[in-house]
């Protein structure tokens, strides 16, 4: 045992040995001294203990207690765990019939409120039962065992959870997780996590979300609404004032309960004073003195009751009045100037946070190591501070302040001038010496530098921060970090406002905030402009030219594309001129300037051998594929296409190429070549599975299911069309794609004969394209649905849609149809069917023949044109009926029906 300074007994010191598991300062204190009495309190504890008791019927709570700085809101979550079994606990004297559950426990903080899902990697980190002392590949070991116990072992489940915990991988780290990605990370913990609770009963809880980045707000607000059926409870704690929105959804009512924490009665806050006090010298006045002075906040009550215990001078009446602190504020700083020299180390650990590295820590206090062991020992002597260890008697590598008050009690008792310097010093020590700190969470030294009011440094750190989070698919922290290099930027620092805005431009785009993004892209183009810029004007108006299209107005994307393409020939910029062109085409395609566009895209072609940037060429060569499959030239759309994912694969762009081969395969089963579009989809989904990008899984699956039932595998290509809409209805909301699903069901349905399910599926379809305006889709549903109802014999409903679909290809044609011929096969065998006056088979064939024959002309490459005529079964129908239609008339009765000529 060694002496310290202004410590009464002597006390022994030990050697830091490793971090230890002890996840709060309750338990470090009730394994190694004692609580403060728990009083006042035992109603919301049996209202917890009743949640606890609903989840054990299997069904899912979620409890938010909201309660002032103070207020006991983690000692009444305590206390209900020392009530209810938990696994890997030491014996709390709970009886043994009732089913124990894994509790995990997070918190969050101060500094890490931008620090994306930082609570919430902690609870995955616990699950999977890491430890501190855990190597990289124990820690992938223990990853990969959980995975393969639940059956979710996959190489791209694996590479998501290694990307979200920080673990190494096998291949090259993405330098972005994209918005797909990010969402995939959250389904998979939400399926983790349900899976666990399935299992055994789980307690998740998570502290002071008043404090929580975005990302974890939002990962809770569905993990309310996605862990259910299981037995698990979801106990948060906040302070007033800090409603999540999730809050509002009235899905969530029946399983959300709140509790508020209100003041102590005098008479508990009475037996907190006598508990601490005990036979101490304060008397019956100076105890009521603290019941009327705390106003029931029992963290005041006990750290006023301890200041007086520790000042031998209260006992003195002449003076007691004059010293006795009035506020919480002021109970703490007293109890922080008894710490004499040790105050120094507070101050130090409170610029740090709540939370604090011992290393860190270490790293930065200019004294010796025994100086501070000592001085760590008496602040938890003084229970300001408590270990993340096993025990105390284990000196562990990280620290908590007692409470954020004490922390924010330490912090304001520093000189402004003193803590620019701390702030400082800790930034540069961070940078120099901590580089995974520096490069894992640069927000952290822009809070430091910014403390410092070093405000480039800090800008720049919140550069690096905003870059790293959108990288990370965190968008919501992204914007944060950039919004606040706004708030210290110098006004004559253009350099870091254009990079500034350019990152949160890009976040607005993701985010579909049009009228914010439009703001910051003007704020481009005028810092663009007014310097003359024009590498700066190219990218301003390249901006201006997505957001156009993003909104659909094509004058604006066209105007912006223009002024791109000019500013990239007075720099001499090739790939950026072809860039511009590109976005020209499309804004001329929007327009319907079809002649326009085609010289555009002429004019790209003749420049693009001259293009060598495969990270740009993919995007550009995907563009011609779009214009040619508009206007009807299916062959170079494939070829552009199939160039488009070569050159996406060459610089390992995998999102991108299985984007391009999905298209691939819709255009190879739309020329009639079922056997390569079956290879070229299955290829597709087989890279997107590994990869786990889930929604192009599922676009692949329904797409695939087509080329199944026309390669002849009906049973695959049904299943495989109900997996796709399995999945469209639970997880993934994309009306095109749904609908476009329900269609090929119901064909499906409606060529196997069974028109009850087909029209089940068509008519939903039907609604789900009138709800989101894609008429021609609708229309092509509608005429399948129309023979369905001959066949079931509701003539007049079959008469009716058939007139519909047949007024419209008179009036729009067959623009936006996948397979026009089928259209128009069916209208004709239900005029056949019910004689419809005025209108007869031969008229509807024969318009549907020169159809396809206009858009066979448009297809460039003779052998694919014959495919398309030959083999495309809704095609060759129509041909054939045509010819059936040639023998039983006249030539000159045909002629006049038809420009066409076999």
């Amino acid at each position: 045992p060694q002496i310290l300074p202004t410590v009464r007994q002597p006390v022994p010191l030990y050697q830091v040995c490793g971090e230890g598991g002890v996840q709060s300062r309750l338990e470090w204190l009730a394994q190694t001294q004692r609580l403060t009495i728990f009083t006042g309190r035992e109603e919301e504890l049996r209202q917890l203990q009743n949640f606890h008791e609903a989840v054990l019927q299997g069904t899912e709570q979620v409890v938010l207690v909201y309660g002032e700085a103070g207020s006991g809101k983690s000692r009444l979550i305590w206390e209900l765990k020392q009530r209810v079994p938990v696994i890997g606990e030491a014996d709390n004297g709970v009886t043994n019939n009732i089913q124990p559950c894994l509790w995990l426990t997070s918190r969050c903080l101060p500094h890490f409120e931008q620090t994306s899902l930082y609570p919430m990697i902690g609870l995955l980190e616990q699950l999977l039962g890491f430890q501190a002392d855990d190597s990289l590949d124990m820690r992938q070991e223990k990853l990969a065992g959980m995975l393969a116990r639940y059956e979710m072992k996959r190489p791209f489940t694996t590479r998501l959870f290694s990307l979200l915990l920080g673990l190494p991988l096998s291949e090259p780290t993405p330098e972005t997780i994209t918005k797909a990605q990010r969402e995939q990370m959250r389904e998979l913990f939400m399926m983790l996590l349900q899976k666990r609770a399935a299992e055994q009963p789980l307690v998740l809880e998570v502290e002071d979300l008043h404090w929580s980045d975005p990302s974890t707000i939002e990962w809770l607000g569905y993990a309310v609404g996605e862990v259910t059926a299981v037995p698990c409870l979801i106990l948060l704690t906040t302070r007033p004032g800090s409603n999540p929105e999730w809050l509002l959804h009235k899905e969530n009512r029946s399983k959300l309960h709140q509790i508020t924490l209100k003041p102590l009665p005098p008479e508990q806050a009475t037996r907190m004073v006598a508990d601490l006090a005990g036979d101490n010298m304060l008397d019956a006045e100076m105890r009521q003195y603290i019941v009327t002075q705390t106003d029931g906040i029992p963290l005041f009550v006990e750290e006023l009751t301890k200041s007086l215990i520790e000042h031998d001078s209260y006992g003195d009446k002449a003076t007691k009045k004059l010293k006795i602190p009035v506020t919480l504020q002021d109970s703490l700083v007293a109890r922080l100037d008894h710490l004499g020299k040790a105050k120094e180390t507070a101050q130090w650990a409170a610029v740090l946070g709540r939370e604090f590295s011992y290393s860190i820590l270490q790293a930065c206090v200019p004294f010796d190591e025994q100086r501070l062991q000592d001085n760590l020992v008496q602040m938890i002597e003084a229970e300001l501070l408590s270990p993340m260890g096993d025990a105390w008697q284990k000196m562990p590598t990280r620290y908590a302040f007692r409470h954020a008050l004490v922390q924010d009690a330490a912090y304001a008792s520093l000189l402004k001038r003193t803590r620019y310097s701390y702030h400082r010093h800790v930034a540069e020590t961070l940078e120099a010496h901590f580089p995974q700190v520096s490069e894992t969470q640069p927000e952290i030294l822009a809070e430091h530098f910014a403390g410092a009011n070093i405000h480039t440094r800090a800008v720049d750190f919140w550069l690096r921060a905003g870059k790293r989070a959108r990288s990370q698919g965190a968008l919501l922290e992204a914007k944060s970090f950039f919004n606040h290099v706004f708030k210290r930027i110098e006004s004559d620092d253009n350099e870091r406002r254009w990079l500034a805005l350019l990152g949160r431009e890009d976040i607005f785009d993701l985010r579909a905030e049009r009228k914010a993004q439009k703001k910051d892209i003007d704020a481009l183009i005028e810092l663009a402009e007014t310097s003359g810029n024009d590498m700066w004007r190219i990218e301003a108006y390249k901006r201006l030219a997505i957001y156009g299209m993003r909104i659909k107005d094509f004058e604006l994307q066209l105007y912006a594309a223009e002024t791109s393409v000019l500013a990239a020939r007075r720099r001499g910029d090739l790939m950026l001129e072809v860039n511009g062109l590109a976005k020209k085409m499309l804004a001329l395609i929007g327009l319907e300037e079809w002649d326009e566009a085609k010289q555009v895209a002429g004019e790209i072609l003749t420049k693009l051998s001259g293009i060598t940037d495969d990270v740009e060429k993919p995007f550009v060569l995907g563009h011609l594929a779009y214009f040619y499959s508009k206007i009807g030239d299916l062959t170079r759309a494939l070829s552009y296409s199939s160039q488009a994912a070569e050159a996406a694969h060459r610089v390992g762009d995998q999102h991108t190429m299985i984007g391009y081969n999905m298209n691939n395969g819709c255009y190879y089963f739309r020329l009639g070549r079922y056997t390569e579009a079956r290879e070229t989809l299955e290829s597709g989904l087989a890279l997107a599975e590994l990869v786990g990008y889930r929604t192009a899984q599922n676009k692949y699956r329904y797409n695939l299911s087509y080329a199944l039932w026309y390669s002849g595998n009906r049973e695959a290509a049904q299943a495989m069309g109900k997996h796709a809409l399995l999945e469209f209805e639970t997880n993934f909301k994309d009306p095109v794609h749904h609908a476009s699903c329900l269609n090929y069901l119901g064909i499906f349905a409606e060529e196997a004969g069974d028109w009850q399910a087909a029209v089940a599926y068509l008519a939903e379809a039907r609604e789900r394209y009138l709800r989101i305006g894609v008429d021609s889709r609708r229309m092509e549903g509608q005429a399948v649905e129309a023979c369905c109802m001959l066949a079931l014999g509701r003539r007049e409903e079959a008469r009716q849609l058939a007139i519909d679909v047949w007024a419209y290809l008179q009036g729009q044609g067959s623009v936006g149809m996948e397979f026009p011929s089928r259209v128009f096969l069916c209208v004709a065998d239900v005029f056949k069917a019910l004689e419809v006056p005025g209108i007869s088979e031969g008229e509807v064939i024969s318009a549907g023949y020169d159809d396809l024959m206009r858009r066979a002309e448009k297809i460039s490459d003779a052998t694919w044109r014959q495919s398309f005529l030959e083999n495309a079964v809704e095609n060759k129908a129509i041909v054939k009926r045509w010819e059936k239609l040639c023998k039983a008339a006249s030539l000159s009765e045909l002629e006049s029906v038809s420009v066409y000529s076999r």
